[in-house]
């Protein structure tokens, strides 16, 4: 938005309102600020906006035309959801050609390509293209809470969404457990 305000300016978006305060330094309260925001007055995304965009396609799991992937089931199975992905696509793909595809789309590989795989690189809106692949591991904001923490998550989490919803929403298909140790 300071990018926006310098280059056309701010005037034709008052109806948003003021934009946003900094946001905290410290992580923890960060992530709580995030957690308990309401739609739409967050910096980006609050949870409340990424859990509606979750349940509003979690609806239509079961529509003949959508497939949904997690990227825990990415990490856990890339071969077989690469599978699943020519499948839902109807793309005859060979065990061989899955294997060179899982290899190629594998976390390391696109650290190693950041410069050509990272969103919007010409425009240069990252710190470091490489470091947009941060750890290529889901679930880095567990690090943050304590045993109190994760079950105050857990209680926002059910305010927010029904239990299906949120299950997958932190586990994907092939994981199991509950939030805080999935």
């Amino acid at each position: 938005m300071a990018a926006r305000a310098r280059a056309v300016g701010l005037s034709d978006l008052k109806e948003l309102g003021p934009p946003p305060g900094p946001l905290p330094e410290d992580p923890l309260e960060r992530f709580w600020l995030w957690a308990y925001a309401d739609a739409g007055t967050f910096a980006g995304q609050a949870l409340i906006d990424v859990l509606h965009h979750v349940e509003t396609f979690w609806d239509r799991r079961l529509h003949p035309q959508v497939y949904l992937f997690h990227y825990s089931d990415l990490l856990a199975d890339l071969p077989g959801q690469l599978r699943r992905l020519a499948e839902a696509l109807s793309i005859d793909a060979t065990g061989e050609r899955i294997k060179q595809f899982a290899a190629a789309a594998t976390f390391s590989r696109m650290k190693e390509r950041a410069e050509e795989l990272a969103p919007e690189v010409d425009n240069q809106i990252w710190r470091s293209n490489r470091e947009f692949f941060h750890r290529g591991c889901d679930g880095q904001w567990r690090e943050l809470l304590d045993d109190e923490g994760l079950r105050r998550y857990e209680h926002r989490i059910a305010e927010l969404v029904p239990p299906d919803v949120a299950a997958w929403a932190h586990t994907g298909w092939l994981a199991r457990g509950s939030l805080s140790n999935s």
